[in-house]
């Protein structure tokens, strides 16, 4: 099979999707804020400010469905993020 080829049988789960644009969107942001420090032209950081607020705007809706779907528990403590996550990986 090609690399470009998808499998019939290899169907994304709906929460895969969700934290696959999840990580995006942190990557978004961290990646904006980065360059705003780094431009020496006032009118680009301006655009990249607003961008950068439409980025952190869209990561809160993120958040927000994956916490209400409870694929995301931001408020459990750093312990129990750990187990959650090894049992998730069933390590």
């Amino acid at each position: 099979m090609d690399i470009f080829e998808i499998d019939a049988n290899e169907v994304l789960a709906e929460e895969e999707i969700a934290f696959d644009m999840f990580k995006d969107s942190k990557f978004a942001v961290n990646s904006l804020a980065q360059a705003i420090v780094e431009v020496a032209h006032p009118e680009v950081r301006k655009v990249l400010l607003r961008k950068l607020n439409d980025a952190i705007d869209q990561h809160y809706q993120l958040s927000d469905i994956l916490t209400r779907k409870e694929w995301y528990q931001p408020y459990l403590a750093p312990g129990q993020q750990i187990s959650q996550d090894m049992q998730m990986t069933n390590l």
